[in-house]
């Protein structure tokens, strides 16, 4: 799917832009006649990126490798350390493994890594239009939830958003449609809060 994702990319890059493919396999790894390269490989190969040097690398859902101190071992010491650049972006999975511990560790300032949490209720189109009738249902069956959302709000970088009607009504039909009404599953793959995201989710016996 990611290699997918950049090679529609440049598939789709303005004719002043787009380099002609030296080599091309597919949904693999692709070369273009500068030099440059572009590799996608699995978070089950322990090897991945040894023996190479990375410029740009792309972590897509750490917290989800079965092996992710392998994993980062491999490939972090091929990034270097001037004109590069790493991103890391995964789902929480709990608390402990090595992606809350790196997230930890960025938090408190003991890293160099830059924490970035983002939020489902930032995402315009995660809302759905409701009509008056159902606007004032929903504020008659308000949850204590739902209230602090709506009149409270969340804090997010340095500031306080509060949650409009149209995204409580998205955020009930999503648990009701997709979750069979289990919020719990709702606040792992949809946080409010980078705090929610990790204790909500993951095999933990315990809340």
């Amino acid at each position: 799917v990611l290699y997918d994702i950049y090679d529609r990319f440049h598939e789709n890059l303005p004719p002043e832009l787009k380099l002609p493919r030296k080599t091309s396999l597919k949904r693999k790894r692709l070369a273009l006649v500068n030099g440059s390269e572009l590799a996608v490989e699995t978070a089950g190969d322990r090897q991945a990126g040894r023996a190479m040097t990375i410029h740009v690398l792309h972590i897509s859902e750490l917290a989800a490798c079965k092996n992710p101190d392998d994993t980062l071992t491999s490939l972090l010491p091929a990034v270097p350390e001037d004109g590069s650049e790493i991103v890391i972006e995964s789902t929480a999975q709990g608390v402990g493994n090595r992606f809350h511990r790196m997230w930890v560790d960025a938090m408190s300032g003991n890293s160099e890594w830059i924490p970035i949490f983002l939020p489902w209720w930032i995402h315009e189109e995660y809302r759905r239009e409701i009509d008056d009738e159902q606007r004032k249902a929903i504020r008659e069956t308000l949850s204590d939830w739902e209230q602090e959302a709506l009149e409270v709000g969340f804090e997010w970088e340095g500031e306080l958003h509060r949650l409009s009607l149209e995204q409580i009504a998205w955020r009930r039909a999503k648990i009701a449609n997709d979750y069979e009404g289990d919020k719990r599953i709702f606040r792992q793959e949809f946080p409010s809060t980078a705090r929610e995201a990790f204790l909500v989710s993951g095999n933990a016996f315990f809340d």
